[in-house]
């Protein structure tokens, strides 16, 4: 397990309160998995659309590359399996939110992606960001105000639009 501070705790479970309610807050259930006695969930939350069903795991860094021990083996093998378990249809992987980052750009890796970089770059330390640019989604932010310096509010949307279609050219790629 890493040596995670507390500061960097709070600042990831505040991510994933504010990616809840920003989700729901756009008509879009998201179902929370607890981590109960260390039961090793796969994910954070996983949700259910017309045509798709969705597995995200979020991650929160201070860092400008994201450290591939802050996921966890099984988090990779479930994300990774559940991503290619139904191509098109069912979309598993990794919310990675960049706190250092001038804009605090977010963006979404597919489980298939992110397993693909990790079993090829064993001995990287980090999720390499020109392939997370290549492989991943930029998830569309801005400022909630110009007063509001903090408080990121994401494209839910218009995410979800990209993932859509990503799912299609998956259907696509199949054949």
């Amino acid at each position: 397990m890493s040596n995670i501070s507390a500061e960097n705790i709070k600042a990831g479970k505040r991510f994933e309160k504010d990616f809840s309610q920003q989700y729901r807050s756009n008509g879009y259930e998201l179902v929370r998995l607890l981590d109960v006695n260390k039961n090793r969930q796969p994910c954070d939350y996983f949700s259910v659309l017309p045509g798709m069903t969705c597995f995200f795991e979020l991650k929160s860094t201070a860092c400008p590359e994201l450290p591939l021990i802050d996921i966890r083996p099984h988090q990779l093998e479930k994300m990774n399996l559940y991503d290619r378990s139904a191509p098109g249809v069912i979309h598993a992987g990794f919310i990675i939110q960049f706190r250092s980052s001038p804009n605090n750009q977010i963006y979404y890796m597919p489980g298939k992606a992110m397993a693909a970089y990790a079993a090829g770059h064993a001995g990287n330390a980090v999720l390499d960001s020109d392939y997370l640019a290549q492989n991943g989604i930029l998830i569309p932010t801005h400022k909630a105000s110009p007063a509001a310096r903090k408080y990121t509010v994401m494209d839910i949307p218009g995410f979800l639009s990209a993932l859509s279609a990503l799912q299609n050219r998956e259907r696509i790629d199949i054949k």
